[in-house]
């Protein structure tokens, strides 16, 4: 149509909108437009037409009044907004086709979308879309098989390494008595060994050898009972190290790690000893945690020291300093 008026070219760009912004129009005396969704379809067995939307038409009144839409354009009364509507379908339709510009065309209830508004409703267009080919299940069993390898691998280290955590000290006992004998300078020592293997070992081996005719110095005497004083003081120590202690105010520590349940935080004190002798490893309590120091000091030079001295072997230990 050549001779559109500038009023058939608004009512147009009106309908336009209301369907791309709403979904929906309603022409009195005609029916209603409305967008709608069409769902992807399989053309072969390789390739797919993608979703897409289109305009249907409706016998039913759905959506905005295009007379309505007119009245608040143009800034008049609904019946001037009316009767522009009316001039409006008498200047579109032709026989039996009912024309809108940059829309489409509406023809025995059934309408066809014009190019340039499928555009609009469709920026992707309708060019149909390739589907791969499955791969078959070779890839997921290859996966399964590596998931089921490492997880045999992570049970298996930490099974040995709580093993290792929980092996039982050994801790050997002399038990010493000392007879007078003529010479002043000389004792007679009968010794008894026993090894005992604590904290629920399933074996104990106890060794005895009496009489000895050989003469041995006081001395070792007085030795042997200093080593066994130094083991008691030593499992003193260790029991009082794993119970735990209040912090002092200004004091530094190097943390060894922070641990929510006093159990975890005994087995740290393990490692870190079994790990690195000079480590003097001692419980603190922080807060509703426990935390585990290997070093403290006055002075926080001192303990920063210590932290760079060992951070090639643990690097995840840090200085903390006690408010």
């Amino acid at each position: 149509m050549n001779n559109v008026t500038p009023m058939v070219r608004e009512v147009d760009k009106i309908i336009a909108n209301l369907l791309i912004a709403e979904g929906a129009v309603v022409i009195p005396e005609v029916g209603a437009l409305r967008v709608v969704r069409r769902a992807a379809k399989r053309i072969s067995s390789r390739q797919v037409e993608p979703p897409y939307r289109t305009v249907e038409f409706l016998s039913q009144t759905e959506g905005t009044s295009l007379v309505e839409a007119i009245a608040c354009a143009a800034g008049c009364t609904e019946a001037q907004a009316r009767e522009i509507c009316r001039r409006w379908v008498e200047q579109v339709s032709h026989e039996g086709q009912l024309l809108i510009g940059g829309v489409g065309q509406l023809r025995e209830k059934s309408f066809l979308l014009d190019e340039e508004f499928d555009r609009r409703l469709n920026p992707r267009g309708h060019e149909p879309v390739t589907v791969r080919r499955r791969g078959g299940h070779g890839i997921l069993w290859t996966l399964a098989a590596v998931a089921i390898v490492c997880g045999i691998g992570a049970c298996g280290w930490i099974f040995f390494d709580r093993a290792g955590r929980y092996e039982a000290p050994i801790t050997v006992v002399l038990q010493e008595s000392v007879a007078p004998s003529a010479d002043a300078d000389t004792v007679s020592v009968s010794e008894q060994a026993a090894v005992a293997v604590t904290e629920g070992s399933p074996t104990s081996v106890a060794a005895s050898t009496a009489g000895t005719s050989d003469p041995v110095p006081s001395g070792a005497a007085d030795e042997g009972r200093r080593t066994a004083s130094a083991a008691g003081a030593a499992s003193t120590a260790t029991s009082v190290a794993m119970e735990p202690q209040r912090l002092v105010s200004g004091r530094t520590y190097v943390v060894f790690g922070v641990y929510s349940t006093l159990e975890n935080a005994r087995r740290a004190v393990k490692e870190a000893t079994r790990t690195e002798a000079a480590f003097e490893a001692s419980i603190y309590r922080y807060g509703s945690k426990f935390m585990v120091s290997v070093y403290a000091s006055d002075q926080p030079e001192e303990a920063a020291a210590f932290v760079r001295r060992h951070a090639s072997t643990w690097p995840d230990i840090w200085s903390y300093r006690a408010r």
